[in-house]
């Protein structure tokens, strides 16, 4: 038990040293990513990082280990929409580096799908999932939305400061997307904190959080 709240610490941690270097637009991380990108399309990427460590370490650290199934489930899908994206941009582009990049996002799909196989079944809390959080849509049980919550709040985070610098400098064709975007990272963010820091049957360090 101890040496996989470790190792979920350590992994977690290390997603964080990426998340810092590819928010930084450290030549070494960049050189990770299948194509040169964009300021804003780095720090979706450290987003997304950051967003995927953050669960881990916090699992590592409180041993609720049953919080990884719904993790597992969440991220499993967003790395193989990610992996079948690269596929078929290289179909398009005949870039070696996408197959590559698509086998990663590949092995890191089944990673997360073994994970909530393997930590669905020893979830100890009953308590149902509150409607509004989709995320545990798989099992009614709070403990499931736990990951996923800690993951997308610390993605919102990340994200919040580069995508609302660009509101000065947009084109007008770009205003709704922007206006789109900013309103679900406000929501995504707003919802993680009332459910993790604010309602008393749910935040962090009750028996169910």
């Amino acid at each position: 038990m101890q040496s996989a709240k470790t190792a979920l610490i350590l992994t977690g941690l290390f997603h964080f040293v990426l998340a810092v270097g590819f928010f930084f637009q450290q030549a070494w991380t960049k050189s990770l990513w299948p194509v040169p990108d964009t300021r804003l399309s780095y720090a979706f990427i450290a987003a997304i990082l950051a967003g995927g460590g953050a669960p881990l370490i916090w699992a590592g650290l409180s041993g609720k280990l049953a919080s990884l199934a719904g993790y597992g489930i969440s991220f499993g899908i967003m790395y193989a929409g990610m992996g079948i994206s690269a596929l078929l941009f290289y179909l398009r582009d005949r870039n070696p580096a996408l197959v590559w990049f698509a086998f990663v996002m590949g092995v890191l799909a089944v990673a997360g799908g073994i994970i909530f196989m393997r930590t669905r079944p020893i979830a100890e809390n009953r308590q149902p999932t509150p409607q509004i959080v989709i995320y545990a849509v798989l099992n009614r049980q709070w403990i499931h939305a736990l990951g996923p919550l800690v993951g997308f709040l610390v993605y919102d985070l990340v994200l919040f400061s580069p995508l609302f610098a660009r509101f000065g400098n947009l084109q007008p064709e770009h205003i709704r997307g922007q206006v789109a975007a900013s309103v679900i990272i406000i929501f995504s963010a707003a919802l993680g904190i009332y459910y993790l820091f604010v309602n008393s049957a749910t935040r962090l360090g009750t028996r169910s959080g």
